[in-house]
């Protein structure tokens, strides 16, 4: 997220610390460690856009360190610190610590290098950031401090704290057993997954998303598109593209109800058409394009026996649901929740 004089100094640095939350993690999961870090012959697609001049190169936009430094260049700790801690307790008294385990982690590995500083980050006439070629062994060995001090007891012990303290670790293990009673009262489920969200050039505010949502949600006992519905779980989302979006993750009746495809359809319908009034837009996960593309694929119809499948459901459809959401856990604090689920229907 680069700076954005529009944006309120509160919303500008909590969308800042989200974008170096996620690059930070991608960064220390090894996500990058075979991309190249700038523009090259071989980075498409901009193949000739190698270098500015002798003393400069372009950023790789697909490297995570990209998105880092743009947000990380103005990102201001004291005053993060002044708008989001002051005043702010948990039920025992103690002092919140917004700032994520992964942005903590580097501000302490840049200490010694001050990147900020040594690249002279500059966003060139065609959108791209550029740096100074001398900074490379800086960036690299930043890049590798991350690597190492995500390794250390310290900070495996801070993000335990920080799942535990977020509610990621309890609403882990609340929805998984959730999904497992599931299967226990049924002996097949038809399993579907579609992402609610609008139009790019729509501006809805938090206030009208949740009203939108509300009202999804109310229609769900007696809207024909949930017919044999019997649980679902709906998170809540931000995303600097995206803005406000819901993801569900819904379960029928695998012996009353059998095309997902269809029934995901209907439902991004009901969203897009009766909801939002046509500002909305949805993702079908169940397509059959989309379900080949998944590596194990949880979706569609879903049997007892099927133990793989059903711990796939939740180490990757549940597990990605109850993930924390750093922007709305930064400017949403102390209200509504952003996850939820529906009462286990009893079999008939």
């Amino acid at each position: 997220m680069y700076y954005n004089p529009y944006l309120q100094p509160k919303d500008q640095l909590a969308k800042q610390q989200v974008a170096i939350h996620n690059a930070v993690m991608q960064i220390v999961a090894g996500k990058a460690d075979r991309m190249p870090l700038l523009v090259s012959s071989s980075t498409t697609p901009y193949q000739r856009l190698i270098a500015i001049d002798s003393d400069r190169a372009y950023l790789n936009p697909q490297h995570p360190f990209y998105d880092l430094i743009e947000a990380y260049h103005y990102f201001d700790v004291k005053l993060f610190d002044a708008l989001f801690n002051n005043n702010l307790y948990d039920q025992q008294k103690n002092k919140v610590k917004l700032l994520s385990p992964y942005c903590q982690l580097l501000l302490q590995c840049d200490v010694f290098i001050n990147i900020r500083e040594s690249i002279e980050l500059a966003k060139e006439v065609n959108g791209l950031l550029s740096i100074k070629l001398l900074a490379l062994e800086d960036i690299y060995w930043l890049l590798g401090a991350l690597k190492i001090g995500s390794m250390e007891p310290a900070f495996k012990t801070a993000v335990s704290q920080y799942n535990h303290d977020t509610g990621y670790t309890d609403n882990l293990r609340e929805y998984s057993h959730y999904v497992k009673n599931l299967f226990n009262t049924y002996s097949r489920l038809l399993v579907i997954r579609v992402d609610l969200s609008y139009q790019q050039n729509s501006s809805i505010s938090y206030e009208d998303f949740r009203t939108d949502v509300d009202y999804f949600i109310k229609l769900i006992p007696s809207n024909p598109a949930f017919k044999d519905l019997v649980g679902y779980i709906w998170k809540l989302e931000h995303g600097n593209d995206k803005g406000y979006h819901v993801h569900l993750l819904l379960f029928y009746d695998g012996a009353k109800r059998w095309s997902d495809y269809y029934i995901t359809q209907q439902i991004g319908e009901l969203w897009q058409n009766d909801i939002t009034l046509g500002r909305g837009l949805y993702f079908n996960c169940n397509t059959p394009k989309q379900k080949n593309s998944y590596l194990n694929c949880y979706l569609g119809m879903v049997h007892r026996s099927e133990q793989q499948k059903i711990e796939c459901i939740i180490a990757q459809g549940v597990s990605y649901l109850v993930k924390i959401d750093e922007y709305l856990r930064l400017t949403k604090l102390n209200r509504r929740r952003v996850l939820g689920k529906g009462v286990i229907k009893s079999k008939k």
